[in-house]
C-alpha cells in the first residue's frame, strides 16, 4: 500500500453506495447475531479501568470531556437538519463539505452549519432548546463563545420555521448575504 492511495479515501456512506451497503449489511449481521463483537461481554480489569478514570479525570480538568454524553450517538443530522440541508442545496445552490461543514467542531460545541472563512453559522432548535433548563445553559456558553470569537449567529426555531418556511428561507438568505 505505501505510495497508493485508498481505495475508500474521502468516501462515505453518503457518497459511495458501496460502503452504504456494506455498513448496513454488517449492522444487520450484528442485529441479527450472526456476528458477536469481541468486546461483548467482557469486562475492564482494575489496572485498565484505572487509567480511563484518570484519562477521563484529565479530560474534564482540560475542558475535553464536556460533551461525553451530550453528542449524537447515531451521527445522523435531524429531520430540522435535513430540510435545512435540502434547501441550502436547492434555494441556494451550496452543498454540505463543499460551501458549508456541518457539526462543525467550535471549542468543546459542535455547529450545525458553519461557514468558518465567513464565521457564520446557524443553529437549528428543536422544542427543548426552549425548554430544557440544561440545553438553555448550553446554548447560552456557545452563543458566548461565538460572540467572543467573532462569529454571527442565526438560530432557527424549528416549530416557527415548520409553520412558515418561506419566511425562514428568507431569513436565511438575509442571513448568509450579510443583510
Amino acid at each position: 500500500m505505501k505510495g497508493k492511495e485508498p481505495w475508500n479515501k474521502g468516501k462515505n456512506k453518503e457518497t459511495n453506495d458501496i460502503l452504504r451497503i456494506k455498513g448496513e449489511r454488517l449492522s444487520e449481521r450484528y442485529r441479527n447475531g450472526e456476528i458477536i463483537p469481541s468486546w461483548k461481554d467482557k469486562k475492564h480489569s482494575a489496572k485498565t479501568k484505572s487509567k480511563i478514570f484518570e484519562s477521563m479525570k484529565l479530560a474534564h480538568s482540560e475542558g475535553r470531556a464536556y460533551n461525553i454524553g451530550q453528542c449524537r450517538w447515531n451521527n445522523e443530522h435531524s429531520w430540522p437538519e435535513k430540510w435545512l440541508i435540502k434547501v441550502l442545496a436547492d434555494e441556494f445552490d451550496l452543498r454540505e463539505n463543499e460551501d458549508y461543514k456541518t457539526e462543525f467542531s467550535f471549542g468543546r460545541f459542535s455547529l450545525d452549519f458553519a461557514w468558518p472563512t465567513k464565521k457564520l453559522c446557524i443553529e437549528v432548535d428543536g422544542k427543548q432548546h426552549q425548554t430544557d433548563n440544561t440545553q438553555k445553559l448550553r446554548d447560552a456558553a456557545k452563543d458566548k463563545l461565538l460572540t467572543e470569537n467573532g462569529w454571527k449567529e442565526l438560530r432557527i426555531p424549528w416549530q416557527e420555521c415548520y409553520k412558515n418556511p418561506k419566511e425562514w428561507i428568507e431569513i436565511v438568505r438575509k442571513f448568509l448575504m450579510g443583510v
